[in-house]
């Protein structure tokens, strides 16, 4: 198993109570890890619209209803630096809340809302990031695009329109991401066929014991009948 998963893997350990390991699923882990790597081979040009304020930290933004991966990235990138800063991540939810963050995660429960939240951010250098987004063509980086084989892509193109210039170790993080998923597909082949391997054990070791139960019990029924016959 690779360093990248074995991390991931590791994942519960660095949450508390407020999300529970098993409603954390091993895809958003996955994501949450490469959404931080995008952001160290993607450089931001320095912007005369943005103050010190906003750039005194770099921002990961989270955009989504659900809170898990914001909890996953909080965690994530507590003890971790990018671009020599400190990460702060934010949550937001309706396009009003949006303020510059160096990248911005759009979860696939909205991605509908792409193009509405593209256009809020139009002025900034925001790396958008978004999951299963199908129908605009201003994506940058986009987690499962329809009818493809690679599970992201790259528009390298629209990235850089926006301002930020792009690392040619981008597009070998991408690579890595699908080494990653086909692993964990391997990964999870394995131990299923593992599983319904102990499964049948299980059910052939109850099958015999509910025979033998049967048995005992037809023995039992015929020593009764017997003593009931002598004692006549």
């Amino acid at each position: 198993m690779n360093k990248l998963l074995i991390l991931i893997l590791a994942f519960p350990v660095l949450f508390g109570s407020e999300v529970p390991a098993q409603n954390i699923s091993l895809q958003d882990r996955i994501i949450a890890e490469h959404i931080y790597n995008f952001g160290i081979y993607v450089n931001w040009k320095k912007s005369k619209g943005l103050g010190d304020f906003e750039t005194d930290k770099f921002r990961i933004g989270v955009f989504s209803s659900d809170t898990t991966m914001y909890y996953i990235l909080s965690r994530l990138c507590k003890w971790r630096m990018l671009k020599w800063k400190k990460i702060e991540v934010i949550r937001f939810t309706v396009p009003g809340e949006l303020k510059y963050v160096q990248v911005l995660y759009v979860g696939r429960d909205r991605k509908d809302m792409v193009s509405e939240i593209d256009q809020a951010i139009r002025n900034w250098p925001t790396l958008l990031i978004t999951d299963s987004c199908y129908n605009y063509p201003n994506v940058m980086i986009n987690f499962f695009p329809r009818n493809a084989l690679k599970k992201v892509e790259i528009n390298k193109q629209n990235i850089e329109k926006r301002g930020m210039k792009v690392s040619p170790l981008l597009f070998t993080i991408a690579k890595k991401y699908e080494e990653d998923w086909e692993l964990m597909f391997r990964e999870s082949e394995e131990q299923l066929d593992l599983e319904k391997e102990m499964v049948l054990m299980q059910q052939k070791i109850l099958d015999e014991k509910s025979r033998e139960i049967k048995m005992k019990e037809i023995q039992i029924s015929g020593l009764s009948q017997d003593i009931a016959e002598k004692e006549k």
